[in-house]
C-alpha cells in the first residue's frame, strides 16, 4: 500500500512537472504571437509552482511584460532573474536591458546589474547599459578616471549616451579639467533633446547647473551667472541653485542680487531647501 502511494505521488509529480514545462512553452509561443500579457500569466504560473523552472520562467515574464510596455511591473521579474544566478536566464533577460532602463530610469537597476552580471553577459547593443552602470558607480566611489574610461567605451549611439555625458563632464570637473567638463556639459544638453520630454528636460537642467558650477570653479563669474539664469524655475534643480547664484553674485560684488537670491528662501514654498 505504501509503495503504491509513493508510485502515485511520483506519477502526479511527473504530470505536474510536465504541465509546468508546457505552460512555459506556451508562454513563449504566446509571446511570439504578440499575446504578451497572456504569455506573462502562463510563465508566472510555471514559476510559481516549480522552483526549478523559476529562473527561466521569471525571465519570460519580464520579457513579455516589457514587450507589453509594462516595464515597471517587469522590473521585479527582471531583478528576480538576475538574483537567480542562472546564466542562461540572465543572458536572455539582459537582451532588453536598454529598453527597460529607458522606461524605468537609468539608475533604478544599476546596483543589480553590477552585482549580478558581467561584461560578457551582454550583447553589443545592451552592453552600453552595463558600462553606464559601472561609470555611475565609479564616480560615486570617487574613481573619476575610471568613470571616464567606462564612458569612453560606450557607443555614442546608445540612448544612454546623454546620461553618460553628464557623468563624464562631472568627472572632468572634479579632476580640475574645467574646459573638458564644459564641453561635455554642453554636449549633454544637446543630446538630452533626443530623450522623452520629461527625462530630457530634467537632464538638460542638471547639465546646465553642472556647466554653471564649472564656470564658477574656473572663476568665470559672468558666464556662470548667465548659465544659471537659463535654468527653468520649473525644474527640480532650480531651488538648489539659488544659493549658488547668490555666491556668484557676491563674487561679482553684486550684493543686492546676492541678498535677493537668499531672501527667496524665506518663501514658504522653498522652506524644504532652506540653507542657512
Amino acid at each position: 500500500m505504501i509503495k503504491c502511494g509513493r508510485i502515485l505521488l511520483a506519477l502526479l509529480w511527473a504530470s505536474s512537472a510536465g504541465a509546468n514545462e508546457q505552460w512555459l512553452r506556451d508562454a513563449k509561443l504566446l509571446d511570439g504571437s504578440g499575446l504578451y500579457f497572456k504569455a506573462a500569466r502562463y510563465a508566472f504560473a510555471a514559476a510559481s509552482v516549480d522552483s526549478g523552472l523559476a529562473p527561466e520562467a521569471n525571465a519570460q515574464v519580464a520579457l513579455s511584460l516589457i514587450h507589453a510596455h509594462l516595464e515597471n511591473a517587469a522590473s521585479y521579474f527582471f531583478i528576480r532573474t538576475l538574483q537567480s544566478g542562472n546564466k542562461a536566464a540572465i543572458r536572455k533577460v539582459l537582451t532588453e536591458t536598454q529598453s527597460l532602463l529607458d522606461a524605468v530610469g537609468v539608475d533604478l537597476l544599476r546596483d543589480y546589474l553590477i552585482r549580478h552580471t558581467q561584461y560578457d553577459d551582454y550583447d553589443s547593443k545592451n552592453r552600453n547599459a552595463y558600462l553606464y552602470a559601472l561609470a555611475r558607480e565609479a564616480i560615486l566611489l570617487g574613481h573619476e578616471q575610471k568613470a571616464i574610461d567606462f564612458v569612453r567605451s560606450m557607443s555614442s549611439e546608445s540612448p544612454l549616451w546623454p546620461y553618460a555625458l553628464e557623468i563624464r563632464a562631472a568627472a572632468h570637473a572634479i579632476l580640475g579639467r574645467g574646459d573638458a567638463a564644459i564641453v561635455d556639459f554642453k554636449l549633454c544638453q544637446d543630446k538630452a533633446k533626443t530623450l522623452s520630454f520629461k527625462a530630457g528636460s530634467d537632464l538638460q537642467e542638471r547639465c546646465l547647473a553642472g556647466q554653471a558650477r564649472t564656470h564658477y570653479q574656473l572663476d568665470q563669474m559672468d558666464e556662470a551667472d548667465q548659465v544659471y539664469d537659463r535654468i527653468s524655475k520649473n525644474s527640480f534643480v532650480w531651488p538648489d541653485i539659488l544659493f549658488e547664484q547668490a555666491w556668484t553674485a557676491f563674487s561679482r560684488q553684486e550684493y543686492n542680487r546676492a541678498l535677493g537670491k537668499l531672501v527667496s528662501y524665506k518663501s514658504p514654498a522653498l522652506k524644504f531647501v532652506f540653507n542657512s
